[in-house]
């Protein structure tokens, strides 16, 4: 049926079949939690830092290297105060 699995290895409803992806070891110092909020709060950086570079290019209608150099060769009157 539909809830069959493929390979006679794995069992329907396993998240990580392969097992937990952790080369490092990270998983077993015991501060798992904490590193999985601490994976989502970079997330929501990351995320926010996308929403910004989106944000510059349709303001200004350049990509943000274009910008980056405008800055850069006349930074007084190329920031986000003067556009």
């Amino acid at each position: 049926g539909l809830s069959d699995p493929v390979f006679d290895e794995l069992t329907v409803g396993d998240v990580s079949p392969g097992g937990r992806f952790d080369p490092l070891g990270l998983a077993e110092s015991g501060d798992l939690e904490e590193l999985k909020i601490k994976e989502l709060k970079h997330c929501r950086l990351s995320m926010f830092a996308w929403l910004g570079c989106i944000m510059q290019g349709l303001a200004t209608q350049e990509g943000p290297i274009a910008n980056w150099q405008a800055h850069v060769a006349d930074p007084v009157h190329a920031n986000v105060l003067t556009n």
